[in-house]
């Protein structure tokens, strides 16, 4: 079935690629059509096959959760018939139920074939709402292989698409998705913040069911973290929004969840909400629910120490769940029934019963199935020779900390012997040589003494140094905090001033520009005009002068912001050239573009990325005059990152070694000679230089007097919500790929 299923890819990229339809060919993994319409048959199709595939999907979506099986029957039934007719929408829609069906049957690799085969159809069809449908899918299905990253990377995904098209409902799902996901990977935080954002979004829809998932889903994070008390207060939110709207599914899920939160702490509540879950399920006839809460009920009843209640309704469980193919909840029935039995004291069946939950467990994962079973056999077999090897062993231990005790006792008496020896030894030679070292003794005594003395002297040196050095540093750490201080205070002046002079400057600007066509419009005072215009070229010359000022002000005082942003690499290229081809035409240069085609998109602060290019474009075209400037654009995937790379080279007048050191410092140019002929601030390299470490990147120079200069800017493509650089393993995967060409 699974290799039957996997080849409709092919058959569904053929009729997407080419909109024709496919007659008389049977859906993958179904039965063929039968001929002639016999009697008993389900051959005969409905006039209206559109209507018929949309009723069918419709149908198999609604059975998703509660009878898969049946679900996977009407979605291949609707993909005949969408490929019989051409359908490549209903195909699409199809396949995406095809793949719930299977994820919920726990075959997840078909199940990923398949919603994989309806995103490529919704994406060929320009379907974004549907295309960000089956990525929340298969970030699920990651999700249920224990692949967090990548259901982060198809939730995120989904995130962006859903954006794109302003669909509000859609976000808080994939809100909560994400937060899901960063739950299970630890990112508590992370886990809280997209599910209130979900439950923000429910709110101003006046979606109340939605709000009550999103306050099961807070809930669950709390309980994560460990934090009972307000789980408990969020999952009796979700309980009160589902008993006032009386959702019965969902009210059996809340019952549920309190159940297996007080599960270990309080058994007898949560046997209590377990028994209320499983009477809801009942009522709507929730098969696998009911299976679901068979066991848990099972297990609080176990747990009350009453096992042998718990079998019946392990048996019917594991019944039920094998009837409609819910292979998981068998399993975990089978878990449950071995330790009700081994509870019992039923060894033997106990074993058995675990036997079926590793072979029922191998069946969805795939695992070693004899080793798994080799394993447990001991662990069950041999439980009581266990305890006799551990029993030895313990014999063992004692027995070595015994002798090793009487080592120990025997090396002690060894030695007090020994010391006992020596001790007779040094008495009786101790009036022999007393009066031979006498004199020894004192001299020995009297080069201790003058030692002592030399010590003494060193000892008050090195206090003194110390003092010396301790009051230095006291003296330097106050200096810094006074730089600092001095910093900090002329950071805010330049900040506050630069704002206090934009004000009465646009006004002048203002002025000068409504006067200006004032006297072009009555065409009597041409000089009048003249001078207007050279007051409102300088009014902008101080306002850009006054904007780079407060740019390098807000960096040294740390209120310089990153606004993050997705953008297309090659369209700010664009952007680029749009304003510094004409300044450099102007002295008459020529402007080349020269941009790798593997650019790609980047997350960043597009702003601050495109002032430092069109500050060094700028800069090129200022100090070049009938020559070439080339702008290069590319991407770097190495070992070190994924980076976008811009190289702005110019055949200018070129910079000494001398000018290189100092090229980045603040309001300081090349040289006096420069200043006068080519203008300037000095600033602009510097806020460049700046900019691009906010961005985490870098910015160097190369420059030959006389031939030219090279500015390169090297940042990376993507950078995370604080603004560090990212570079997942997918992402590097991706930028391999587009390398690749």
């Amino acid at each position: 079935m699974v290799h039957r299923m996997r080849s409709g890819t092919a058959l569904f990229v053929l009729v997407l690629l080419t909109g024709a339809a496919v007659a008389d060919t049977p859906v993958p993994g179904s039965a063929p059509a039968p001929q002639g319409g016999a009697p008993g048959t389900a051959a005969v199709l409905p006039e209206s096959i559109p209507d018929s595939v949309a009723a069918l999907n419709r149908s198999s979506k609604v059975l998703s959760d509660t009878d898969p099986a049946r679900s996977k029957e009407l979605a291949q039934r609707a993909l005949e018939l969408s490929l019989r007719n051409g359908d490549r929408s209903g195909a699409a829609y199809s396949f995406h139920n095809l793949g719930i069906a299977e994820r919920n049957l726990g075959h997840l690799e078909v199940a990923f074939d398949m919603v994989t085969n309806a995103r490529q159809g919704f994406a060929a069809l320009e379907d974004t709402k549907n295309e960000a449908n089956t990525l929340n899918t298969l970030g699920l299905i990651h999700f249920d292989r224990g692949d967090g990253p990548a259901a982060l990377e198809s939730h995120l995904e989904a995130l962006r698409l859903r954006r794109s098209i302003n669909d509000e409902q859609g976000l808080a799902y994939s809100y909560n998705n994400i937060g899901n996901v960063y739950r299970t990977m630890g990112a508590f935080d992370k886990a809280l913040e997209f599910h209130r954002q979900s439950l923000a979004s429910k709110e101003r829809l006046g979606d109340v069911h939605g709000q009550a998932w999103s306050h099961q889903n807070i809930g669950n994070t709390y309980r994560s973290m460990g934090d009972r008390e307000k789980a408990r207060e969020s999952y009796e939110k979700a309980l009160a929004i589902r008993e006032r709207l009386g959702d019965k599914k969902s009210l059996s899920g809340s019952y549920n969840v309190l159940g297996t939160l007080y599960e270990k702490t309080e058994p007898r509540r949560a046997h209590d909400y377990f028994v209320k879950a499983l009477a809801l399920r009942r009522e709507i006839d929730d098969v696998r629910g009911i299976a679901g809460s068979l066991n848990n009920l099972a297990n609080a009843k176990r747990l009350l120490g009453r096992p042998a209640d718990a079998l019946p309704l392990l048996a019917e469980s594991e019944r039920i769940a094998t009837e409609s193919g819910a292979t998981l909840i068998a399993s975990e029935a089978n878990l449950y029934a071995s330790e009700a039995l081994t509870d019992l004291g039923r060894h033997a069946e106990a074993l058995a019963r675990f036997k079926e939950y590793i072979r029922l467990k191998d069946s969805l994962n795939e695992t070693d199935k004899t080793k798994r079973l080799t394993e447990l056999t001991s662990r069950f077999e041999n439980r009581e020779k266990e305890r006799e090897i551990a029993l030895l062993k313990k014999d063992r231990e004692l027995s070595d900390a015994r002798k090793e005790r009487e080592t120990i006792a025997k090396w002690a008496a060894a030695i007090a012997a020994l010391l006992l020896f020596g001790l007779a030894l040094a008495l009786w030679n101790r009036g022999r040589i007393r009066k031979a070292g006498e004199e020894r003794y004192r001299r020995k005594s009297e080069e201790l003494d003058a030692q002592a003395r030399q010590l003494d002297a060193y000892a008050r040196q090195l206090r003194e140094a110390l003092d010396l050095v301790q009051a230095s540093e006291a003296r330097a750490l106050e200096s810094e905090k006074a730089a600092l201080e001095a910093s900090r205070i002329k950071s805010a002046f330049l900040a506050n001033t630069s704002h206090e002079l934009r004000t009465p400057l646009n006004a002048i600007i203002g002025y000068a520009e409504i006067l200006a066509e004032d006297a072009r419009a009555g065409g009597t005072n041409a000089a009048a005009a003249a001078d207007l215009e050279k007051i409102r070229h300088s009014g902008h010359h101080l306002l850009g002068l006054i904007d780079a000022i407060l740019d390098i002000s807000k960096v040294e005082s740390g209120k310089m912001e990153l606004h993050l942003e997705e953008f297309d690499a090659r369209d700010r290229v664009d952007d680029v050239t749009a304003i510094a081809q004409p300044l450099a035409e102007k002295k008459g240069n020529q402007f080349v573009i020269v941009a790798s085609p593997t650019l790609g998109t980047g997350f960043g602060d597009v702003v601050k990325l495109k002032q430092v290019l069109l500050n060094l474009a700028g800069n090129a075209a200022k100090f070049t005059e009938k020559g070439r400037i080339t702008l290069r654009a590319s991407r770097d995937v190495s070992s070190r990152g994924d980076d976008l790379v811009f190289e702005i080279e110019d055949t200018g007048i070129g910079m000494t070694e001398e000018q290189l050191g100092k090229v980045f410092q603040p309001f300081v140019q090349a040289d006096a000679g420069t200043t006068r002929r080519f203008g300037g601030t000095g600033l602009g390299l510097s806020i460049a230089k700046r900019f691009v470490e906010l961005l985490r990147g870098e910015l160097t120079v190369e420059s030959t007097p006389g031939q030219g200069t090279t500015f390169t800017v090297r940042v990376p493509r993507r950078l995370d919500r604080r603004g560090s650089a990212q570079l997942s393993a997918a992402a590097l995967r991706e930028a391999a790929a587009a390398v690749r060409g």
